[in-house]
């Protein structure tokens, strides 16, 4: 019997990209999952995979390179980008039209250069008046405070091509400014420069939005409450109600550049203005999408529709109106054990207010490995501080690699 379900491929060059909650996100959605990888994947193994086709290169040119052969002599139904390093592989590797229409998250493909940047997402918030806060493009090497001038401090330097608040910096005054763009690394100061963006003091929101063709099919908007680290790193807990001025503003943002696949956005929101400045918009799809249902938004009936209705707009659910905590298992946990938060950690070991329901026990295999990644940097630090248990650094790091090397699949050399 033929199966007609449809075909998706998830590609992702960095190691954490691929994780048990985006294949539940697909699985859920019925859909015959195929992932292309590398060594560098942290999950290599899943019942919900039909196959892996995982290569072995050095450089991420090489990486896409693989990949577009692959898709080119494959068939999908979709093909969804995990991270923003095999985006902006692919954005510069594709020259066809019709082969980008069917790999990158864009209908309009004029606006392509938004894909994994800062600087373009800046420009094209300003060129399509979208409600974001005033930027500027700073090319290093130029007079720093022309810049400034127009945005004001205190001010947000954020770097080109960067993920997960890495490199960004609040600077209040010109010297501190300067001290952050001197300790930039030299990989980072090549490129299309940084931008300085006015910082908006308020909320931080997060929305999730799934689109066809530039039109909202589904999504959910939060507070971020906690973050694993400082103000601009990855968030753990967050707070889901609706929040309508910033779906509004994903609609605008989705119509205006084209998306067409998953995108996730960071608004500031001015309290007291209670406006919501959209300050970061990333085309792919991350555990956020799959926790939304403890919220009441199901994004794998959305991909359903999407993938059901080929050549029609599908009509966008609403999100509830009511107020969900949801906590991101592996996240929170780091967190807490990075602060020594033990009382935090009690209230996962005793399920305090359901937290049990969060951790990710679709696939056995895969929360396992979750927790060798949490437990491996604590183990090793405590084998290295107490010798005389008898057990070595270097037995330490041949147990952990057994363990992940038995999960790996065959190399496609």
């Amino acid at each position: 019997m033929i199966d007609t379900r449809p075909t998706v491929l998830l590609a992702a060059y960095r190691g954490r990209s691929i994780t048990a909650d985006i294949l539940q996100l697909f699985k859920q959605a019925n859909c015959i999952i195929d992932v292309h990888n590398t060594r560098r994947s942290l999950l290599s193994k899943s019942r919900a995979v039909r196959a892996w086709h995982t290569v072995s290169v050095r450089r991420q040119k090489d990486y896409g390179e693989a990949l577009l052969s692959h898709i080119l002599r494959s068939s999908y139904d979709w093909i969804v980008i995990l991270d923003d390093h095999t985006l902006r592989i692919m954005n510069e590797l594709i020259q066809d039209d019709k082969i980008a229409r069917n790999i990158l998250p864009l209908s309009k493909l004029e606006n392509r250069s938004v894909l994994g940047s800062k600087v373009a997402l800046a420009h094209l918030s300003t060129t399509y008046g979208l409600s974001a806060p005033p930027s500027v493009i700073h090319i290093l090497g130029e007079d720093i405070m022309a810049g400034v001038a127009h945005v004001s401090f205190p001010l947000l330097l954020k770097v080109d091509e960067s993920n997960g608040g890495q490199w960004m910096s609040r600077c209040d005054n010109e010297s501190e400014l300067r001290i952050k763009l001197r300790e930039l690394p030299m990989e980072q100061r090549k490129g299309r420069g940084v931008v300085l963006q006015r910082y908006i003091q308020g909320e931080s929101i997060a929305g999730e939005a799934l689109y066809k063709q530039g039109s909202l099919c589904a999504y959910a908007t939060s507070k971020v409450e906690q973050t694993i680290g400082g103000e601009f790193s990855a968030s753990c807990v967050r707070r889901y109600s609706p929040h309508p001025q910033a779906v509004e503003a994903m609609r605008r943002a989705g119509e205006s550049l084209g998306i067409n696949g998953f995108c996730s956005f960071t608004f500031m929101r001015d309290v007291k203005a209670d406006v919501y400045y959209l300050v970061e918009a990333d085309m792919r799809p991350h555990a956020w999408f799959t926790l939304a249902r403890f919220a009441g938004v199901d994004f794998s009936s959305a991909i359903r529709d999407y993938l059901s209705h080929s050549n029609t707009a599908v009509i966008s659910p609403t999100m509830p109106d009511t107020s969900a905590e949801v906590r991101y298992f592996e996240r929170d946990v780091y967190r807490m054990m990075q602060g020594r938060d033990l009382a935090g950690l009690a209230q996962w070991i005793f399920n305090t207010e359901g937290r049990w329901r969060f951790i990710p026990l679709y696939d056995v295999r895969s929360f396992i490995f979750a927790l060798e990644e949490l437990l491996y940097p604590y183990v090793y630090r405590f084998v290295s501080a107490h010798p005389a248990v008898g057990v070595t650094k270097r037995n330490v790091k041949h147990a952990f690699s057994v363990f992940r090397q038995s999960k790996q699949p065959k190399v496609r050399q």
